[in-house]
């Protein structure tokens, strides 16, 4: 199993979204780590995305501690961290793909 991990202020929803389902055919778990100034409007549209895990963080100037937040979160034996606007090429999913299936997990 794979999850994806992300950190989040205020991202447009369409574009995070579509990453989302993008991922969905090789990420079974997604982890969204919304920092404390993101809109309420904004975590609430994701915490009711299914196979969404929302979890808030108090932001502290130091995006590795934001990203680490969602470790805990994770039920992958991989997690793919991911920032909302970047995209992973199909041959990087293909190839995480491959390593979930293989003896390595």
């Amino acid at each position: 199993m794979i999850s994806a991990a992300f950190l989040v202020k205020d991202p447009p929803l369409d574009r995070l979204r579509s990453l989302v389902e993008y991922l969905r055919p090789v990420v079974t778990d997604f982890v969204m780590v919304v920092d404390d100034r993101t809109a309420a409007e904004t975590s609430d549209a994701i915490a009711h995305w299914e196979g969404t895990t929302l979890v808030p963080f108090r932001w502290c100037d130091d995006f590795s501690q934001g990203r680490n937040a969602a470790l805990p979160h994770c039920k992958g034996d991989w997690t793919l961290i991911v920032d909302p606007d970047e995209l992973p090429s199909r041959a990087m999913l293909a190839f995480c793909e491959m390593v979930d299936r293989s003896e390595w997990g």
